[in-house]
């Protein structure tokens, strides 16, 4: 065996634990004037991926911080991606997380992240991926 086998029968197992499904998107943007409706119209997101990914609680500790006079609660989440799947290479920064489907917990379907990093790694068996809850 080579390490790029053991690499990719890892990426393989990776996959199997990935049983949610969601989609990223980016844009979407502030209204644009339409000269012919005399109206504004909102630019669709850009879907960057659709399919199976897995979200973990990075560790249990929960941070509280004072921001603007408001107390938050931050927990740290991980969205892991398959490796060689299109689209899975292209999501950055503050690309929207939107999960769609997930077996073991239906609680999950509908809440949407922030993406807040990048992944680079040499010996990755999936793309992780730092996250933040935008809605309850």
């Amino acid at each position: 065996m080579t390490i790029q086998s053991d690499i990719k029968a890892g990426q393989r197992e990776a996959e199997k634990l990935m049983l949610t499904t969601c989609t990223i998107t980016r844009g979407g943007g502030a209204p644009v004037f339409n000269e012919g409706t005399g109206e504004y119209d909102t630019p669709e997101p850009a879907t960057i991926y659709a399919g199976k990914c897995k979200v973990r609680l990075a560790g249990v500790s929960v941070k509280q911080v004072d921001a603007a006079a408001q107390l938050l609660t931050i927990q740290q989440s991980i969205l892991s991606l398959p490796v060689n799947r299109a689209g899975t290479a292209n999501v950055t920064p503050d690309d929207t997380l939107t999960i769609t489907a997930n077996p073991l917990d239906v609680a999950l379907v509908g809440k949407t992240f922030r993406i807040e990093g990048t992944h680079e790694q040499t010996y990755s068996t999936a793309r992780r991926y730092s996250i933040e809850r935008v809605n309850s």
